[in-house]
């Protein structure tokens, strides 16, 4: 697999994690709260921490692309 590919699917994973998070989709809120029995408007406050850290992911793979790349070149 080529490096540029590598980066191009961390690229990718970044928002798609993001959309399953926050509504109005929200997939992974509605199964917690369904397996936990919490309420909907409490998980998705929960969720708005993770949401910050995919948020910090996100940025820093666009701004270093290489980051990506660093645990596939440590297997060599």
């Amino acid at each position: 697999m080529k490096s540029s590919t590598i980066t191009r699917v961390a690229v990718l994973a970044a928002p798609a994690e993001i959309g399953l998070i926050t509504p109005p989709v929200g997939l992974n809120c509605f199964i917690v709260s369904q397996v936990s029995r919490l309420p909907l408007e409490e998980v998705f406050k929960g969720a708005c921490i993770l949401l910050i850290g995919e948020l910090i992911v996100m940025a820093l793979l666009m701004g270093f692309p290489e980051i990506s790349l660093w645990l596939p070149s440590m297997m060599q």
